[in-house]
């Protein structure tokens, strides 16, 4: 009798753990797991902000709620939706670049999962030589975001801060520039690739 009570409580557990891992999200519930990881390295950002929001095509997006990812990097929202707005999540911490991306959540959609990546910021300088001069009238051209750069004369040898859109680039990520050079009216194109170090400045020597 004993063993047919235990019988009967095991598989009355069972249920019940099956019943509630099954439980269905209702249609205007948003239920979602959000994870905030490092670009590349996927480490996992505690304490990053993550935001809640919702909008439409005519009032634009409003702050729904904030929340803040644990030491796993993780952070849960679960609650009733109005289904006349979209929801959208974004997250941002200090030391990492906010790009204000933001990735749409369903409502009534089961065991959903948002990944959030962010950048750390990283810096760049560049070490511009003339190794091989010609004349006073070599020149180094620099075409990119921020301002037009050139360096001329037989003597060049200076590092400045490198600009892209700004003076932060994303860490861990290749960026791919080419410059040209002229000696003697002729042309040159250098191509050179950078990967900046996560919360570090990285120099980048240019040989002409």
């Amino acid at each position: 009798m004993i063993k047919h009570t235990r019988n009967h409580i095991c598989l009355f557990a069972i249920f019940c753990f099956l019943f509630s891992s099954c439980r269905k999200v209702k249609n205007d519930q948003i239920k979602v797991t959000i994870y905030v990881k490092e670009y590349k390295t996927e480490k996992p950002i505690a304490n990053a902000i993550v935001s809640i929001t919702r909008g439409d095509a005519y009032y634009g997006s409003h702050l729904v709620t904030t929340l803040t990812t644990n030491e796993n990097g993780e952070a849960y929202y679960d609650e009733i939706v109005d289904m006349d707005f979209l929801y959208r999540v974004q997250a941002r911490k200090d030391g990492y670049i906010d790009e204000n991306q933001q990735s749409p959540i369903s409502a009534g959609k089961k065991n959903q999962k948002q990944l959030l990546i962010l950048y750390t910021e990283s810096y760049v300088k560049l070490h511009v030589k003339n190794v091989n001069p010609f004349n006073q009238y070599d020149l180094i051209r620099f075409g990119i975001g921020c301002t037009a750069l050139y360096f001329q004369g037989n003597n060049v040898d200076t590092t400045i801060a490198f600009c892209d859109n700004g003076f932060t680039f994303r860490g861990n990520f290749q960026y791919n520039y080419a410059c040209i050079a002229t000696k003697n009216n002729l042309d040159s194109i250098i191509y050179f690739s950078l990967v900046p170090k996560p919360n570090d400045t990285i120099t980048v020597n240019i040989n002409y």
